[in-house]
């Protein structure tokens, strides 16, 4: 028995020279930018029903079905849980390189505020809490919609730059 094998030479390209300076790509698309923040429409964990197992100086610890979630929430809430009692919370998932931070708050007003402030540059996360925890939502409200820069910058970690 005899076996033949053909192998077929390589096509050749008619290649183009190289030019040294080659004109670069354009793309079509508005490149990202480190500082963009994800949207929040569709968060990961959009609240937490459970019981408040611990209080801390600006958290609970809420079990949810034996799993324990540690939330910063705002004063206020703070002030109104008690240890052994039901509460939910809307939550606020805030993903790092190398944490994941929740933060939780009694309803989608405060979770809306949140995220506004968030949205305004050099407000963080625990700058946005700590403005919650030191203003009330009317009082915050006010402050932002008559321009009044002198209460926000009484809030610890804002100064009259941020405000």
């Amino acid at each position: 028995m005899d076996i033949f094998v053909t192998i077929a030479e390589p096509k050749t390209r008619n290649h183009k020279p190289e030019t040294r300076n080659p004109k670069p790509q354009t793309r079509n698309h508005k490149p990202e930018t480190r500082n963009q923040k994800p949207e929040t429409k569709n968060p990961m964990i959009g609240s937490i029903r459970g019981e408040v197992i611990e209080k801390g100086d600006n958290f609970l610890l809420v079990d949810v079905n034996g799993v324990g979630y540690l939330l910063y929430v705002p004063t206020p809430v703070l002030d109104d849980a008690q240890t052994g009692q039901a509460i939910q919370l809307r939550t606020h998932l805030h993903v790092r390189e190398t944490e994941l931070t929740l933060y939780g708050f009694p309803d989608l007003d405060w979770l809306e505020m949140f995220h506004s402030l968030l949205k305004v540059q050099g407000i963080g996360p625990k700058v946005a809490l700590a403005i919650q925890s030191h203003l009330s939502m009317e009082a915050l409200k006010q402050a932002v919609a008559q321009d009044e820069a002198a209460i926000l910058a009484r809030v610890p970690g804002i100064g009259p730059k941020k405000a």
